[in-house]
């Protein structure tokens, strides 16, 4: 039987794989909020199509009020997927984090942005939590009206956390020999709580030889110990980014 030409074909007798191509790229043009869902109203099959792509549903981005039906059904959606979150400007998140606290082992990407943690540490809280899939943690905030956090996170408890910024809110605190066994970056930024003196992030690096890239972007380290000149960076870490105030970086390198 001769088939139509494919400037004729109905956009009901598309296949699946084919429909799954366009929400992708609705999804890519409009983003990962709820806009790109409007594309599955178009009828039911759309619809039950589009709920079946687990990968569709996979990237959770929260922006200011959380919509949190959207962000059930996503969870829903995407199955035993791994997930990426992130939190841009999230206000009154509390009820969201609780929703996503039972995915926990699901999230490989955790990213926040400017979000303060406003509501009694709900994401200290949620953050206290063991993130056996987490792969890469970015934490970046800085506003002199919210206090700073201490993240306390229990090293066996991130197995494969390959990447880690902190730049703003939260202030680290890991156990003397504490090992993260996949940390291959880690990136410190401004903060009014420096984590690390110079010696304590030597002694950090030095448990941690698989470290890859190590960035601090005006970061300013306390020197307390007099002895710092004669510390070296492990030569196991190829790449070194320091950016600070020209007589800062002098006296440490």
């Amino acid at each position: 039987m001769p088939q139509a030409p494919p400037d004729l074909i109905a956009i009901h007798s598309l296949p699946d794989e084919v429909l799954c191509d366009i929400f992708r790229e609705v999804k890519i043009r409009y983003g990962t909020g709820p806009m790109w869902c409007r594309v599955l109203w178009v009828c039911r099959r759309w619809s039950t199509v589009g709920r079946s792509v687990a990968l569709l549903w996979r990237d959770i981005v929260i922006i200011g009020m959380p919509n949190n039906s959207f962000i059930s059904a996503s969870l829903e959606y995407s199955k035993n997927t791994h997930l990426n979150i992130h939190m841009l400007r999230a206000v009154h998140f509390s009820q969201t984090l609780s929703l996503i606290s039972a995915h926990i082992s699901r999230i490989r990407g955790l990213i926040i942005t400017n979000t303060a943690d406003t509501e009694c540490g709900s994401l200290a809280a949620f953050l206290d939590n063991g993130f056996p899939s987490l792969e890469l943690f970015r934490e970046k905030f800085k506003h002199p009206r919210y206090p700073l956090r201490i993240w306390r996170p229990d090293a066996p408890g991130y197995p494969h956390l390959q990447s880690l910024t902190l730049a703003g809110q939260f202030s680290i605190e890991v156990a003397p020999t504490a090992v993260f066994p996949a940390l291959q970056t880690l990136i410190l930024g401004p903060n009014e709580n420096p984590s690390f003196t110079f010696p304590s992030l030597m002694q950090f690096l030095s448990r941690h030889l698989h470290i890859k890239n190590l960035i601090l972007d005006q970061y300013k380290l306390a020197l307390e110990s007099e002895s710092f000149t004669t510390l070296t960076f492990p030569p196991t870490t190829p790449h070194f980014a320091l950016s600070y105030y020209a007589d800062y970086t002098k006296s440490i390198l």
